[in-house]
């Protein structure tokens, strides 16, 4: 049986993507980290990273490590965390950032249940860059990051995957844009998106079609709650996560299943090391870890 302190130490370096920050977030020494990783690869019999520039890289075997044993670790120190302080979570504040979209739709009504217990949540949406800063200043205790960020003594922890889908208004596919139409077509627009440079729909058209979107928007809206509306209202089509085309509706919003897998997009929990030892922090991250893992299983 594996030490639950090397499975304690591999979940750091595997939410952290580092050894130093796993290193830190533990209080224990790079040595010690490296020693404890490397007993646990004994045991697994596999290798679990493999390093590079940044860090090191989850292996698959370090992917379904981490699925099977990651509740169990949680859970049993939320266990630990509430005898060391109490049933009660002290009242008190705990800031919290994302994008205005996924907080609304997401995250706020699954803290809903904290209200009660004293928690006061102070939100504050923006766009990424703006909020990293605010983390690495200490302005926030959690944020919810679509990608990870070289910053010195963040956690970014994988938290959620968000599973995407082309999206058309329902007027437009019964005029016979659905699967069949040539994708062609379909990379002409007209897109709206949520940034000027709409990444995400351009790397869903390369993975699903093989096709480079070569037009640029025609509708910008730094809310995807807003992009849902306007490809409702006929303004063009788009690529959106799952949850947000349920909540729109059918009547109004048609997806397109397409021809090739598309990645999902990671979401991630971020963190100053060290903040999880705050009962409310701890309290915020455990509740939604347990909500996520009913979005993922809804998929």
């Amino acid at each position: 049986m594996a030490d639950p302190t090397f499975l304690r130490t591999f979940l750091a370096i595997y939410r952290s993507g580092s050894v130093t920050q796993a290193a830190r977030s533990l209080h224990l020494t790079q040595p010690a980290i490296s020693q404890h990783l490397k007993a646990l690869e004994v045991q697994v019999g596999r290798p679990l990273f493999v390093r590079h520039s940044r860090g090191v890289r989850a292996t698959p075997a370090a992917h379904d490590l981490a699925q099977s044993i990651a509740p169990h670790i949680d859970a049993l120190d939320a266990v630990l965390e509430a005898m060391r302080t109490g049933p009660e979570v002290p009242a008190g504040p705990v800031h919290l950032g994302g994008p205005v979209d996924f907080l609304a739709t997401r995250i706020i009504p699954a803290l809903a249940p904290l209200v009660d217990r004293g928690v006061r949540l102070l939100v504050r949406p923006g766009l990424a860059s703006e909020l990293l800063e605010m983390l690495a200043a200490g302005e926030l205790d959690l944020l919810l990051a679509m990608a990870r960020a070289p910053l010195a003594d963040i956690t970014f922890e994988p938290f959620f995957e968000e599973e995407l889908a082309l999206v058309v208004p329902a007027e437009n596919a019964r005029e016979g844009i659905s699967a069949e139409t040539e994708p062609n077509v379909l990379a002409e627009g007209p897109f709206v998106t949520f940034t000027n440079d709409m990444p995400v729909v351009r790397r869903y058209f390369r993975e699903a079609y093989g096709l480079e979107v070569r037009k640029n928007p025609s509708v910008v809206v730094p809310d995807l709650r807003a992009v849902a509306a306007a490809v409702a209202a006929g303004a063009g089509i788009s690529v959106l996560p799952k949850h947000l085309i349920e909540a729109v509706g059918s009547e109004r919003l048609v997806a397109i299943d397409p021809p090739s897998p598309v990645k999902p997009e990671a979401v991630f929990l971020a963190y100053r090391s060290g903040k999880l030892h705050s009962p409310r922090v701890a309290a915020v991250r455990s509740l939604l870890a347990e909500t996520a893992a009913t979005w993922n299983r809804s998929f």
